[in-house]
């Protein structure tokens, strides 16, 4: 068993890991020396991580009256615990467990099934201590929490923003397809107004010239007539 490392508020008192396995606490570290000694820690967890509760339920907060408050997480190789005052925030807890969870499968995965009791206990204590540092200080968490919370709102109005530019964006090429659409169209409108009038001139002549030949035939028909009658022939007879 980890010897206890002085945590100035007591929030988080202490912190394991146990195999689910065989129910075996492969690392722990008792962080606060002014409540129950580190062996009471260590028997609270081990009466946890043993109970049938574990199977049934992957996560869970119990409240001891002598130690303070046991949360646990788990998932399929391991079980992970906290010990914190009964009034710590739950809003903290898992987020801390979730951390534990993490920085002991990157660091000890290969060990953890091979571990004796504790037997990864100092290998674990610098990281173990961190994290109960960090999350025994509720104003500093709570701080960091609010920096996170306006990062992400800030990330969330970027986001829109880019979404909004790619929607205009796209406005904006639907407008120009119109355009070209209508420029196009003007092109093909006015090519065919120009065959249109070629084609009007071409018929305009041609009824033209029809109709000067028409006129030509019917001077032709009244002279014919004209001639016919001796009216063209010039003076009259003399006897």
């Amino acid at each position: 068993l980890t010897p206890a490392v002085m945590s100035s508020r007591g929030n988080v008192r202490f912190l394991a890991v146990g195999r689910s396995a065989d129910r075996v606490i492969v690392a722990s570290l008792c962080t606060w020396t002014a409540g129950p000694t580190a062996t009471r820690y260590q028997t609270v967890c081990q009466k946890v991580l043993s109970s049938d509760k574990v199977a049934e339920y992957s996560r869970l907060t119990i409240t001891d009256r002598e130690v303070g408050t046991v949360h646990y997480d788990s998932d399929d190789s391991c079980v992970y615990m906290a010990v914190t005052a009964n009034d710590y925030p739950q809003r903290h807890i898992f987020k801390l467990l979730d951390e534990v969870k993490r920085e002991f499968l990157s660091s000890h995965r290969s060990q953890m099934s091979t571990s004796g009791e504790n037997g990864l206990a100092k290998a674990a204590k610098r990281w173990m201590q961190n994290l109960s540092g960090k999350y025994d200080n509720l104003d500093s968490i709570d701080k960091v929490r609010g920096v996170q919370s306006q990062v992400d709102e800030v990330k969330t109005v970027m986001q829109d923003n880019v979404s909004k530019m790619l929607e205009n964006n796209a406005k904006l090429e639907d407008l120009d397809g119109k355009a070209e659409d209508l420029r196009n169209e003007a092109g093909t409108f006015k090519k065919q107004s120009t065959q249109l009038k070629k084609k009007m001139c071409m018929q305009n002549a041609k009824l033209t010239v029809i109709m000067i030949i028409l006129g030509l035939v019917i001077i032709g028909i009244i002279v014919g007539i004209v001639c016919g009658t001796g009216l063209c022939k010039g003076g009259g007879d003399k006897k």
